[in-house]
């Protein structure tokens, strides 16, 4: 009956301390994926403000763009006439 008990005992220590190596290892994933997750919103600001510099970079050549098509349009008229 002791044997039973002893044999018993060991499986829960040997199970408590695979249970403690696990919570160690899922302590050790919790912690990488909140660094890479941190390190990913940086990288999502850090293309957000190059997106929002290249709208204004293509805003100012459109706007280029439509200026010289109206002074085209422009000199067109005046050649007609």
């Amino acid at each position: 009956m002791t044997a039973r008990i002893d044999h018993e005992h060991a499986q829960r220590l040997a199970l408590e301390e695979q249970r403690q190596g696990l919570l160690k290892k899922k302590q050790a994933l919790v912690a990488e994926n909140k660094k890479k997750k941190d390190e990913l919103d940086l990288l999502d600001k850090e293309i957000e403000k190059f997106v929002n510099g290249s709208v204004a970079v293509q805003n100012v050549f459109d706007a280029k763009e439509q200026k010289e098509s109206k002074e085209q349009e422009k000199a067109k008229q005046v050649r007609v006439i």
